[in-house]
């Protein structure tokens, strides 16, 4: 059953890699709504961890990477383009509406 401590907490999250990462998926684990923001310029790649093993069968590339996976789980995400002038409206108006970016 997953905990609710944090339920009344969302952040907009910016992190990659290990410790950032790892960092919010703890906290949904205990319920926080964390908002991946991710640029669709890159297509992630800035995280390191979505392309590396292990995989989970003969398909390679930057969604199957399973240590990404593992640390975006319970994660929602949104691919925003911040180079427009839309893409700095919709993050400005996820940030009004959390409690923390990271």
């Amino acid at each position: 059953m997953k905990s609710e401590a944090l339920s009344h907490i969302r952040i907009c999250d910016f992190t990659g890699q290990l410790a950032g990462a790892g960092a919010t998926r703890w906290m949904a684990a205990f319920g926080a709504e964390i908002i991946r923001i991710e640029d669709p310029v890159r297509l992630g790649k800035w995280d390191v961890l979505r392309g590396t093993s292990p995989f989970v069968d003969d398909r390679r590339g930057h969604e199957f990477g399973g240590c990404f996976n593992n640390h975006n789980v319970e994660k929602l995400g949104v691919t925003l383009n911040l180079r427009t002038e839309r893409g700095k409206e919709l993050l400005a108006e996820t940030i009004a509406v959390s409690d923390a970016v990271t």
